[in-house]
């Protein structure tokens, strides 16, 4: 029985290492699937805004930069409530136009969408709106303070490609956050955007607006590449997790943001161990069948063979009047069978030139053998 159930011992660990391994894969596979498609939805949705962003500075080269251009902007507004505020600074950082009228006249030379709109497309960071907070309506819950995102571009006139001005968007928080939020994920996954210095902007409540370095995710994180690793995070807990920089899209600039996607590690590796138990009744059947199976064989095999074992041992004994059983149950037995038979009917057929065995004498009551002397040539 041990040889029988030594092969699936044996081979027991390989199997389980490997499909725990396979397993393990397909968890991290789920992570990855999950946080390129988190990706794309995000890249897809800020390209929204950063369209329109193109298209008014498009529009901006060839007119005036004056009341007439805030129709262009309160119609971009009313089309898309993602959008908190839109406006166009001179060169001198004075906003001249603006949805609603909203900042005009006021200096945000020192913003610093102004001043990286000013050299080229640039796209910032989450931040609290300083000067809107108290002009626009609050995203969100009441008291929340107003966060956005900036898009900027400068504004270079059609006829000579000299600057005019900088056209700035506020997008609001809300369009990342829900997004980030609501996209599908594997079972009890977190998904969590971390922004290029290492900060969780969406995430747990937990980690939410912390750094949390240097976890090798965050870190990676920080360093826009993909990498996966397994390791306990500050709010409790071991997870596997895959880090992942959230893909450009066209022409819009990015944010330099990275999405990490964690699992519990006993949840990411629970279908590898699922895997292990069942693995293993179907292993211990199908030894025990060719346990079972090696034994009826075993069986069938010496049963014809018992007999002729049984003559081969009469033969040794002298005795050839016993008839060799004629056995075909298979090849080896049908052969062994022959064999005999041809050897009894040689041993039969040949002239007996033995000499005739002694005979015991008695000496005192007790048999002995005669003693036998050497012949005159010895």
């Amino acid at each position: 029985m041990l040889a029988a159930l030594a092969p699936t011992l044996a081979a027991l660990p390989f199997i389980v290492t490997t499909s725990s391994a396979t397993a393990d894969k397909r968890a991290v596979e789920g992570l990855r699937s999950a946080g390129q498609q988190t990706g794309t939805l995000l890249a897809r949705a800020l390209y929204v805004p950063w369209r329109e962003v193109d298209g008014l500075a498009a529009a901006a080269r060839d007119e005036d930069l004056n009341s007439t251009f805030r129709i262009r902007l309160d119609t971009a507004k009313r089309l898309d409530d993602r959008l908190s505020w839109l406006g166009v600074a001179g060169p001198n950082g004075r906003v001249v136009a603006a949805v609603d009228g909203t900042l005009e006249g006021q200096d945000v030379s020192e913003r610093a969408w102004f001043r990286n709109g000013l050299d080229g497309p640039f796209a910032g960071d989450v931040r609290e709106a300083v000067l809107l907070q108290s002009l626009l309506t609050p995203a969100g819950e009441a008291g929340e303070p107003l966060r956005i995102l900036d898009f900027s571009k400068p504004v270079r006139r059609a006829a000579d490609g000299a600057l005019i001005g900088v056209i700035g968007v506020h997008i609001h928080w809300n369009l990342v956050r829900d997004l980030i939020r609501e996209t599908a994920r594997p079972e009890r996954a977190d998904i969590l955007l971390v922004s290029r210095d290492g900060t969780v902007i969406v995430g747990p409540a937990g980690l939410e607006g912390t750094r949390v370095q240097p976890l090798r995710g965050v870190l990676a994180a920080g360093q826009g590449v993909v990498a996966t690793a397994e390791e306990e995070w500050p709010d409790g807990g071991r997870h596997l997790s895959v880090t992942m920089p959230v893909p450009g899209y066209r022409n819009m600039p990015g944010f330099g943001w990275s999405l990490i996607l964690r699992q519990p590690s006993a949840v990411a590796h629970a279908p590898a161990r699922e895997m292990a138990t069942q693995l293993l009744p179907p292993l211990l059947a199908v030894s025990l069948l060719l346990l079972l199976v090696g034994l009826l064989l075993a069986r069938a095999l010496a049963r014809p063979l018992s007999g002729l074992v049984a003559t081969a041992e009469a033969m040794a004994m002298g005795r050839l009047d016993e008839p060799v059983p004629e056995r075909r149950d298979h090849r080896e037995a049908a052969i062994l069978s022959a064999a005999l038979a041809r050897l009894q009917s040689a041993l039969t057929r040949a002239p007996s030139t033995a000499a005739p065995a002694p005979q015991p004498v008695s000496w005192h009551g007790v048999e002995r053998l005669p003693i036998t002397v050497g012949s005159a040539h010895s």
